[in-house]
Formats: C-alpha cells, sequence, structure tokens
C-alpha cells in the first residue's frame, strides 16, 4: 500500500478532497493516518484483510467508514469519550 493509495481511498469514501487532508506523523509501514483540516477528524487506512481479522475487542474503539479497492478506512473512537 502507498500512501497515494491510502490517501484516494479516504476521498473516495469520505468525499473529503484531497488537499483537505494531511497525512499524520502516526502513521506507519502498514497503516497511513490521515487528518482532516476541515473536520479535525483522524483516519486511519489499512489493508482490508489484516483488519477484516481483528477481533471484536480490538475493533470495539473503530468506526469503520468503509471499504475501497483492498483498503479499510476507519476513525479511532478516544478512549476518553467513554470516560465522560
Amino acid at each position: 500500500m502507498t500512501e497515494e493509495l491510502a490517501l484516494n481511498a479516504v476521498v473516495v469514501l469520505t468525499g473529503i478532497p484531497a488537499n483537505l487532508l494531511v497525512v499524520d506523523a502516526q502513521s506507519y509501514e502498514d497503516c497511513f493516518v490521515f487528518v482532516s483540516n476541515l473536520s479535525k477528524k483522524i483516519y486511519h487506512v489499512e489493508l482490508a484483510l489484516k483488519v477484516n481479522g481483528y477481533t471484536a475487542e480490538e475493533m470495539k474503539d473503530m468506526n469503520i467508514v468503509g471499504e475501497y479497492d483492498g483498503l479499510c478506512v476507519y476513525e479511532m473512537i478516544p478512549w476518553w469519550n467513554e470516560l465522560v
């Protein structure tokens, strides 16, 4: 997976223009992280095959946006939301 493919998946699934998305320093080899300058939402992109293998426990803080071209785009739900 390349940064370009990951960015394209976020654009297609969210409708946010590419120029409003910034790749985040949290990105690593198997996961790209993009921040929307518009909404400040954080989108993670990983291979759909990998995400589909996660357990329910691992996915409890994930809000799946969708899959595109073998990639899964999701938002992480901040754990501190449960504290309020």
